[in-house]
């Protein structure tokens, strides 16, 4: 993955451990390799929050343009 990356090597680990910390990637070793792979269920929930959040926002957009009109 460095190869095709502009990160270094320990950059994605750091970035890839602070994902698995999340519990949105799992890791196995094989021999001195680990080998990533997402966790679709954490993937679907952070999904669910993001979208829940941008509704939020969207709201409060709404809000805002509304009392901007007012003014």
């Amino acid at each position: 993955m460095a190869m095709t990356s502009r990160l270094t090597g320990p950059s994605i680990s750091r970035h890839l451990s602070i994902l698995e910390t999340a519990g949105l990637v799992s890791e196995r070793r094989e021999g001195n390799r680990i080998i990533y792979a997402l966790v679709p269920e954490a993937l679907a929930e952070a999904q669910d929050h993001l979208d829940e959040e941008h509704r939020k926002w969207a709201g409060e957009r709404a809000v805002v343009a509304t009392l901007e009109q007012i003014d």
